[in-house]
């Protein structure tokens, strides 16, 4: 906690999983207190394994808060990764570097013990071209776009 209205953090971890290189990944987020009902949400990521492997992550979101039982968002999300070959798949048939965006809008409401929220938004994919790729394959890694909807429920014992 910085000021009053600004909190950080940050955080990093090394995934050491079996017959892989290890992960390294760092994450960072940030929240600002706009006014009293406004917050504002920022988050970067990276992670890093060798070989070949990175990927990127950033998110925001605009948050409205109504007597601490409603909130109202908007967001959006970016995350590139550059491919991961595994052990044993053929170059061609691995997945090529991917690119997803999305936007949207959500609303959460919070009781005494649960909360229950709702994000809708499209999102969108999309795969770098790789001249050498079977075009069995074509399918599997096409550019996609769709509505992403989600819920969540939370309970507190």
């Amino acid at each position: 906690m910085l000021t009053r209205r600004l909190r950080t953090l940050v955080e990093g971890r090394i995934d050491d999983t079996t017959e892989r290189e290890k992960r390294v990944t760092l994450q960072s987020a940030l929240n600002y207190a706009l006014a009293e009902d406004w917050v504002v949400r920022l988050a970067v990521g990276y992670a890093n394994e060798e070989p070949h492997f990175s990927a990127k992550t950033t998110s925001a979101v605009l948050e409205r808060d109504w007597h601490d039982t409603w909130f109202v968002s908007v967001f959006g999300r970016y995350y590139e990764d550059t491919s991961e070959i595994e052990n044993g798949i053929a170059n061609d048939a691995a997945a090529p570097p991917l690119k997803t965006y999305q936007v949207g809008l959500g609303v959460r409401r919070k009781g005494y013990r649960s909360t229950i929220k709702f994000d809708i938004g499209p999102c969108f994919s999309r795969y770098d071209l790789q001249p050498k790729r079977n075009t069995d394959f074509d399918q599997l890694y096409k550019d996609r776009d769709w509505l992403s909807l989600q819920a969540a429920f939370q309970y507190q014992f």
